[in-house]
């Protein structure tokens, strides 16, 4: 495998990453400019594939666990129905173009890698569902409102509309 060295760089590390027989790896090794990691300080047909694990993970702080790609569970609190709207957090893998969404603690730690979009929307809970019409004036409802929001962050994580089924989810 060939790449420019301008497509990657050379590193060392102290144990956050694995071999594929699951053992640590220590000593240098080859980030890529798309999230991939090699041994050594080559890139050459040699070089092994490892996995970048997370130290730390959110449960339990001394156990080594991978950054899984995997949605989280997520659910408006009583303080932001309160408010009116909420944040929600999207990552996207730009070597498969999946999309999930994850609480904020993962979403900075996938903001930390190369091989990922991230995107922050303001999800309103709100209101009416649905647009009203008042003497000639249209007042925008959560769903028109939330769709528009996802349309902008479309800027981001191109494919984002399509996840998205329902705008008028979590409306109260």
């Amino acid at each position: 495998m060939y790449l420019p060295r301008s497509k990657y760089r050379v590193l060392k590390s102290s144990g956050d990453l694995i071999l594929p027989n699951g053992e640590k790896y220590k000593g240098s090794y080859i980030e890529t400019y798309n999230g991939d990691y090699f041994s050594g300080n080559n890139l050459n047909s040699d070089s092994v594939p490892l996995t970048k694990v997370d130290l730390y993970s959110d449960d339990e702080p001394n156990l080594i666990t991978t950054l899984r790609f995997s949605n989280d569970y997520i659910r408006p609190t009583d303080k932001d129905i309160a408010r009116g709207k909420f944040k929600r957090y999207y990552v996207q893998d730009k070597r498969n173009k999946a999309i999930i969404e994850v609480n904020v603690r993962r979403y900075l730690k996938f903001q930390k890698t190369n091989y990922t979009d991230t995107a922050v929307i303001d999800w309103v809970i709100k209101g009416p569902v649905e647009n009203s019409v008042k003497s000639s004036y249209i007042q925008f409802g959560a769903k028109a409102i939330n769709k528009e929001t996802v349309e902008k962050a479309s800027e981001k994580i191109k494919e984002l509309p399509q996840m998205i089924k329902n705008y008028g989810e979590f409306v109260v």
